[in-house]
């Protein structure tokens, strides 16, 4: 009953039959975990710690108790504290993704990246449908730089899943950083597609292609909001809270296509822009301004 009470969220009936149960059996190590598990739902981890403790000490083999005191140490920043009883886990449940998944994050906290990734491999190959696998797997191998591997594994993610947004988001993120604008276009778009209400998914889009030099498309998209059909579907709070920030990002971009219609000496740039993040748009900028230098270049040559 305690252990029902936790699953559905009702934590003072599984408070009252914890208790009750320990005061029937105080030597059962299970016991006790239950208690500790109790105060961590009500995140009140001081009181969770020497009880999940408790349950370990009285058996050391057990692996319900190991994996909770392993996982509940990893969850509050002690990964380093968590992992010889996390790899006890493992150990004695090898084909239960959950454990490598929470063995996978102790070893990241304890910055052990090769292990993470094999942990998070094992957790996503025992559970090929879980999102979860792939996501996690893909964030800590964009932690470590390896943004090429983690488009794989996103597009892996997305091929076994669907068109999932915490995939296609991961996947953005590790476009913008290959600097592969097309692709990073693709996964917003496929992302709108599930998610059509997604207003920053829309200025997200407009961002990308005022990076990809397609102003025509950058200013339609931002203009979503004001059109009918997308108003419709989004709650009127988000088009009331968003119509401020669009005509600013379309007076911004304004100001962009003036900055590539001529050449200036110094061009000042806020870093945040609503719909116009500042480094892309300087990217955008500097990028007009070597094409031009190109071409006098090669008129310099021709002539």
């Amino acid at each position: 009953l305690a252990r029902i009470g936790l699953f559905t969220g009702q934590v003072a009936d599984a408070k009252t039959h914890a208790k009750a149960a320990n005061k029937l059996a105080p030597t059962v190590p299970l016991t006790w975990t239950l208690l500790g598990l109790v105060p961590e739902a009500s995140n009140e981890p001081d009181q969770a710690l020497p009880l999940l403790q408790k349950g370990a000490d009285l058996a050391p083999s057990s692996f319900l108790a190991t994996f909770n005191l392993g996982r509940f140490l990893a969850s509050t920043g002690k990964g380093a504290e968590a992992l010889p009883l996390l790899e006890k886990a493992a150990a004695a449940e090898p084909n239960t993704p959950d454990v490598h998944t929470v063995l996978g994050f102790a070893y990241r906290q304890a910055k052990k990246y090769e292990k993470a990734i094999k942990a998070f491999e094992k957790a996503k190959d025992l559970a090929p449908k879980q999102v979860e696998g792939y996501a996690t797997l893909a964030d800590i191998l964009y932690e470590v730089k390896e943004f090429k591997v983690a488009r794989q594994i996103v597009e892996q993610g997305l091929k076994a899943c669907g068109d999932s947004p915490i995939l296609l988001e991961k996947g953005l993120a590790c476009c913008l950083m290959l600097d592969d604008v097309e692709t990073a276009i693709y996964y917003v778009e496929r992302e709108l597609k599930v998610a059509p209400d997604h207003e920053q998914g829309w200025l997200n889009l407009a961002q990308l292609y005022l990076l990809n030099k397609d102003l025509t498309r950058s200013e339609l998209t931002a203009k979503k909001l004001d059109n009918p059909d997308f108003v419709a579907r989004a709650p009127e709070e988000v088009v009331e809270e968003n119509r401020e920030r669009l005509a600013e990002a379309l007076a911004a971009r304004d100001k962009l296509r003036a900055a590539l219609a001529r050449s200036y000496e110094m061009v000042f740039m806020d870093l945040s822009l609503p719909g116009l993040d500042g480094c892309a748009a300087s990217r955008a900028i500097r990028a007009e301004e070597e094409r031009r230098l190109d071409e006098a270049r090669l008129e310099r040559e021709r002539r």
